[in-house]
């Protein structure tokens, strides 16, 4: 899921039968166990729409994007159930329609991102314990596109949870506004669909739904954030990586008379 553009989901499954492999009909408890000293690497592509209105009947012109970036995902330690992870952008490549005033902001964002890296920990249910690195890096690392349920699941199961998206988007409006408040959290489902076999690794699919508010107040002045999006994502269950992910968002953000709507789609495939 893309809460701030990147959604990564690291899922290792514990099956009750031994070496058994699963089917369709085994309840499997989901746990974050990725292997301690492996990098995974992913090509990452954001697609970004942008339609802002300043004043009744005075729409701005609209703005697309791309991003195209590598990320990799080094697992350095375990303590207990808390995984420590490094993750590092390299290759930013941004593009913008021909003309558009967002065309400079695009590739400083993208130069920016370059290199950056970020450290987080995640317990086995793949909350969010903390994240340290740039501003930017921080809000990514607290963007958690999928939790874990506190009980086994079968094909077709679903469960709930919600991410505190006031705190990720408070982060990145204080690097700008300290004095900045938020409230507000995001209900999530997810299901497991399927666990099938490919190319000779057993993948589980899951898909979430998203849909919710968050409310960020500027010393006076407030923005609501009206958020809504879907996703689906493909776990290796032998080694609980990500194979690859699609998600889509829209986000509507009102502020006085001034109104953007945002839609953002993101793709995520490992790479040799």
């Amino acid at each position: 899921m893309v809460l701030a553009p990147a959604v990564s989901a690291l899922v290792a499954f514990s099956l009750y039968a031994g070496s058994r492999q699963p089917t369709l009909r085994d309840k499997v408890t989901l746990k974050y166990l990725p292997t301690v000293g492996e990098t995974y690497k992913y090509r990452m592509t954001t697609s970004t729409a942008i339609e802002t209105l300043t004043s009744p009947g005075a729409p701005m012109p609209k703005v697309g994007s791309q991003t195209v970036a590598d990320m990799d995902m080094k697992i350095v330690s375990r303590n207990g159930t808390v995984t420590t992870i490094k993750s590092r952008m390299s290759n930013v490549k941004s593009t913008v329609k021909g003309g558009s005033p967002m065309a400079a902001m695009t590739s400083q964002m993208g130069k920016f991102m370059e290199g950056k890296a970020v450290q987080s920990k995640i317990d086995s249910s793949y909350r969010l314990k903390s994240a340290k690195g740039t501003p930017l890096g921080s809000i990514l690392g607290n963007t958690v596109g999928i939790f874990f349920p506190d009980h086994p699941v079968a094909a077709g199961e679903t469960w709930r949870s919600s991410v505190d998206l006031g705190a990720i988007m408070g982060m990145g409006v204080s690097y700008t506004a300290p004095e900045a408040t938020t409230k507000g959290s995001i209900p999530m489902m997810f299901k497991l669909v399927k666990i099938s076999s490919q190319g000779g690794k057993h993948i589980a699919a899951i898909h979430l739904s998203i849909k919710g508010d968050v409310t960020i107040d500027m010393k006076g002045a407030s923005m609501e954030v009206h958020m809504s999006g879907l996703g689906d994502i493909q776990i290796d269950l032998a080694t609980g990586v990500t194979v690859s992910s699609k998600t889509s968002l829209d986000i509507k953000t009102e502020a006085g008379v001034m109104k953007m709507t945002m839609h953002i789609k993101q793709t995520m495939e490992m790479r040799n």
